[in-house]
């Protein structure tokens, strides 16, 4: 009889991406666009006369078609995944993976509402929807829970300092 391991459900928690994040993104996909649709009407319409004017145009198209899967895979796929020993970062098409074993605190701000995950030395800064705080956090603890937890309150900061 062979040993079958209980995997844990994964779970996803969506990037809180703010509106300069969404507007450059978008500007950055209309780049791309029109990079795309200026190579090919300058293919369609100069004339080609050497090595370098042949090159040009193919490979702007290139790296354009390469910025739109970037940046339309970053506004569709922005997530934290938290699963069995893995807190995975998914920005698009770009992953990175911090074992939940080399967590050794978490703290949450509650002045800007990120959580921090702090790992020997450095640290991540998680931002997610507000509600989701407390789930992502006892997501990682219920796979380590002697992970240390501490939340900062907000600061009362004056409107109008005076000089």
């Amino acid at each position: 009889m062979k040993n079958k391991s209980i995997k844990k459900e994964t779970k996803t928690f969506r990037f809180q991406l703010n509106k300069r994040t969404i507007f450059f993104a978008i500007l950055g996909m209309l780049l791309c666009v029109a990079g795309i649709a200026t190579s090919i009407w300058r293919l369609s319409t100069e004339k080609i006369e050497g090595l370098t004017d042949a090159l040009q145009s193919p490979l702007l198209i290139a790296v354009c078609i390469f910025g739109l899967v970037v940046l339309i895979s970053m506004l569709v796929r922005s997530q934290y995944l938290v699963d069995g020993k893995d807190i995975t970062v998914q920005f698009g098409i770009i992953k990175s993976k911090t074992p939940i074993e080399s967590v050794t605190a978490i703290e949450m701000d509650t002045d800007t509402n990120k959580i921090s995950l702090y790992t020997g030395e450095s640290y991540t800064v998680i931002s997610v929807n507000k509600a989701w705080n407390d789930e992502f956090v006892k997501a990682i603890q219920a796979v380590k829970p002697s992970i240390d937890y501490s939340i900062v309150l907000a600061k009362h900061k004056p409107k109008d300092e005076e000089k």
